[in-house]
């Protein structure tokens, strides 16, 4: 990931992090409230473009967003930024003053296995669950053949909490040496459970999130909501994918001005209150208004 600055000059990697933070503070003495942040996700790490965010913003400042996506075909991303169409960058969008903030988070997948440990992993590949290879720990639970069916939709969700987890998407396994390789990386350490969802669970996680952000927000009606969906949940849902927005919209308040995208990877605290997480097959809903 790359910011340009004068002379046709680029900042690279934690730099450009910190430069594109100190570029839009020096807009406000204020104290940001909010991060929003849509990254390049095909030529960079989406965990360590969050670790850099707090790195320079502080972990209590909460971010909300998503990685730019194009459709599946692993190509090309945009960002924007005022004028400007760049890629490979890491756009930021900070807000300060009397805001009212809300947001909700929800996936839809349910584990279905007992709890584990992951004892062996390296980045976003994942050699050893619970001291067994990780391809005959998900094989144990699921199946030879389901998993080799589907094994893309079994997501692990990752505990950090007692009853609160973020998801970890497959990408794809090496029989030999028995690793799972995810979409974003995950600790040695973390507690993890296999998980599955129906389309219809899918849907309702959508207005699971919404519903949340409505209960929490600390107004009376909120002005703006941005919708951040994972691609995947658009290329499991099929011809149902017209009825996420559908089931949201019958939420959302009259006259509320909505927008939102489909990410390869959801940025949002995984509770009110709480530190900001990078998220996989997760739907993502944030309510701005004024004080």
């Amino acid at each position: 990931m790359a910011v340009e600055v004068e002379n046709n000059r680029f900042i690279q990697g934690e730099q450009a992090i910190k430069f594109a933070i100190a570029q839009a503070k020096a807009n406000s003495t204020a104290q940001p409230k909010l991060c929003l942040t849509f990254p390049e996700s095909l030529t960079s790490n989406g965990i360590v473009i969050l670790e850099g965010l707090k790195h320079s913003l502080g972990e209590d400042i909460p971010m909300v967003g998503g990685m730019t996506a194009d459709d599946y075909t692993f190509e090309k991303t945009y960002q924007f930024f005022q004028d400007q169409v760049l890629s490979d960058a890491v756009p930021v969008l900070l807000f300060s003053g009397d805001l009212l903030i809300s947001h909700g988070v929800s996936s839809g997948w349910t584990p279905i296995s007992p709890k584990s440990c992951i004892t062996k992993a390296q980045g976003n590949v994942v050699y050893e669950i619970g001291g067994q290879r990780a391809l005959d720990f998900y094989r144990h639970y699921l199946g030879t053949e389901r998993f080799a069916a589907n094994y893309a939709i079994h997501a692990l969700a990752v505990f950090e909490e007692q009853d609160r987890f973020y998801m970890r998407a497959p990408n794809s396994y090496d029989p030999e040496s028995g690793s799972v390789t995810f979409f974003a990386d995950i600790s040695e350490q973390a507690i993890v459970q296999i998980t599955d969802a129906s389309r219809e669970d899918i849907l309702r996680a959508s207005s699971t999130s919404l519903q949340e952000a409505i209960a929490h927000y600390p107004g009376t009606e909120p002005t703006t909501a941005l919708l951040v969906s994972c691609a995947a949940r658009r290329r499991i849902l099929g011809t149902l994918t017209s009825q996420e927005y559908q089931l949201v919209k019958t939420y959302l308040p009259q006259g509320l001005q909505c927008c939102g995208f489909y990410a390869y990877g959801e940025i949002a605290p995984l509770r009110r209150h709480g530190q900001t997480k990078f998220h996989n097959k997760t739907f993502v809903t944030l309510l701005l208004g004024d004080a």
